[in-house]
């Protein structure tokens, strides 16, 4: 019964990666009603505000974090021999900076659609728009959803 166990627990074992990779994907959707709620309380007058810190200051200040602490991690690492987490943290940062002028596109093109299309609910449909780039922008980070493209 033992070896039951195990063979039948051997191919998740070799899958925990991608399974973690699942489990974590799906919490977002779970998250995302939620992160909705929070993004709807916001006033539309400071949503494209909003947008831009998620976009740039945010990721800007945690990469400058990632580059400080792999210096102090340089000098350590001279004593181990254990990369750890510090070299995911950098490919975090990396991929989310390659994803970086799509989402910067995409933030100008929905902060502008008053501008574009003359229509009466263009303005509710920007508003409706940088709420949910706020929510994706918010899965490339926190989710590392960025890995995926």
């Amino acid at each position: 019964a033992c070896f039951v166990t195990m063979g039948a627990c051997s191919p998740i074992h070799k899958n925990q990666y991608a399974l973690w990779k699942l489990l974590k994907h799906s919490s977002f959707l779970a998250a995302c009603p939620f992160l909705w709620y929070l993004v709807s309380l916001l006033p539309p007058t400071q949503l494209q505000g909003c947008l831009w810190h998620a976009t740039s200051t945010l990721p800007t200040l945690v990469s400058f974090c990632v580059l400080a602490c792999s210096v102090i991690h340089e000098t350590v690492m001279e004593q181990t021999s254990s990369a750890g987490g510090h070299v995911e943290l950098q490919k975090m940062c990396l991929s989310y900076w390659s994803c970086w002028p799509l989402v910067t596109l995409l933030g100008n093109l929905v902060t502008s659609i008053p501008e574009i299309v003359p229509h009466d609910e263009a303005e509710q449909l920007s508003v409706t728009l940088q709420r949910v780039l706020l929510i994706f922008v918010a899965w490339m980070q926190l989710w590392q959803g960025s890995y995926i493209f």
